[in-house]
């Protein structure tokens, strides 16, 4: 369904250029002896459905590449996301660790508080115990 109609579109595009063409030769007064006749008007219509077509082709790149930059424009967005996010995990992960050694650092303490045993378990660490 979609092939017609882009086909009646292209079909209706080629009669729209031939019409008009036909309609602008014919208003143009006509010389008794002109040679060049249906050639010459055949060619103009041909030459202007290649410029039809060429504008199209053009509109069509000119969309593509405004996709394409704007898909651009997104990839460093998250990147540069990505990297903030790495960043805040290795902060994290750091603090963990302090915490860790903090803790293991007083034993004496951590040994007389349930919860800091229980935080410690939790960090990873059997020392707790």
């Amino acid at each position: 369904m979609k092939q017609e109609v882009t086909d009646v579109r292209r079909q209706l595009q080629q009669v729209e250029t031939e019409a008009g063409t036909f309609c602008e030769e014919f208003a143009k007064p006509q010389a008794p002896g002109d040679a060049l006749g249906k050639n010459w008007l055949q060619e103009k219509v041909d030459l202007q459905q290649q410029v039809r077509k060429l504008r199209g082709a053009y509109l069509q790149k000119d969309s593509e590449i405004q996709q394409l930059e704007k898909m651009i424009r997104h990839r460093a967005i998250l990147e540069e996301n990505n990297q903030r996010a790495e960043a805040e995990v290795d902060k994290l992960y750091n603090l963990i660790e302090h915490i860790r050694r903090t803790l293991q650092s007083i034993p004496e303490v951590v040994g007389s508080s349930a919860e800091l045993k229980g935080l410690l378990k939790c960090l990873g660490d059997d020392l707790a115990t």
